[in-house]
Parts: C-alpha cells; sequence; structure tokens
C-alpha cells in the first residue's frame, strides 16, 4: 500500500500526463478557423493557438493574428558598459471576425515582457534570443486564445 502511495505521490508531483491527453480549451469544440500567421515566430503561435482549439471542420469564425513584433533593449549593463541581460518585449495584434457576417467581434493586442541573458560567446546569446521569443509567441497565443474563448463564451468583456 505505501508503495502505491509513494508511486502515486512521486507521478503526480512531477508532472505527469497521460500522453495522448487532449491540452485543447473546451474540449477541442471551438468553431474558429486561425489564419496562417506569417514568420517564424507567427507558425508558432499559430500552431499553438490551433492545439488549444482543436481542429475543426465546420468554423463559424476566423480568428487573423498579425506577425509578432520583438523591440530588445539593454536592461543591466556591468561596470564595463556591456549589456548581461537583454529586455524584450513582443506585441501582436488580432482580431475574431464571424465568418457568414464578416462583423468583428473582437479586435484587439497583447503585449508581454521577458529577457534574456547575454554572455561571451555570441552563439549562446542568439540561441538565448531566440528560444525566449518563441516562448514570447507562445504566451502570446495562450493571451489570444483565452480572449477569444472568453468572447465567444461571453465571460469576457
Amino acid at each position: 500500500m505505501k508503495k502505491i502511495f509513494f508511486v502515486l505521490l512521486f507521478l503526480t508531483g512531477c508532472g505527469f500526463s497521460p500522453l495522448y491527453q487532449s491540452k485543447n480549451i473546451n474540449g477541442g469544440n471551438v468553431p474558429v478557423q486561425v489564419a496562417p500567421i506569417p514568420e517564424q515566430y507567427g507558425f508558432n503561435m499559430h500552431q499553438a493557438i490551433q492545439n488549444k482549439f482543436g481542429r475543426t471542420e465546420n468554423t463559424k469564425y476566423i480568428l487573423k493574428v498579425d506577425s509578432p513584433s520583438f523591440n530588445s533593449w539593454d536592461q543591466t549593463i556591468d561596470n564595463k558598459n556591456f549589456a548581461t541581460i537583454m529586455g524584450i518585449s513582443g506585441t501582436v495584434s488580432y482580431s475574431l471576425t464571424e465568418k457568414v457576417s464578416n462583423k468583428v467581434l473582437l479586435k484587439s493586442s497583447a503585449s508581454l515582457n521577458s529577457s534574456y541573458s547575454v554572455v561571451r560567446d555570441p552563439y549562446a546569446t542568439i540561441v538565448a534570443e531566440r528560444k525566449i521569443k518563441k516562448e514570447l509567441a507562445e504566451q502570446l497565443a495562450d493571451h489570444i486564445s483565452l480572449h477569444v474563448l472568453g468572447t465567444l463564451t461571453g465571460t469576457h468583456q
């Protein structure tokens, strides 16, 4: 009995989830078509939003998302006047339109901030920058998904 308890305790604490578990919002029943988003980070956003909504044949709405834009700035500078941490913001605009009437139900934008370390190796800095941009794009996609779902269910004004 104690072995089963410790196994269950271990599996619940490590973030275990079944391999084929659905991670869709609302069970994947959101009738939204996500228009393609240009550029690399736009593709990441498209995939993240599509995974949240699920893929359905009969869609009633079209979600159009602009390609995210990123701005960087020196956040921390050392005593030799070199940046050691870069701040970065990601911004995106989006709209939700009803297919039949072409009525715009939602038009908004989202912005998030983050940072990454600058190291002496330029390759490592480039990798860190790309990683944080991808993470910002996915976080913006989560924000958009929740905003759209709230709009469609009437829980978000």
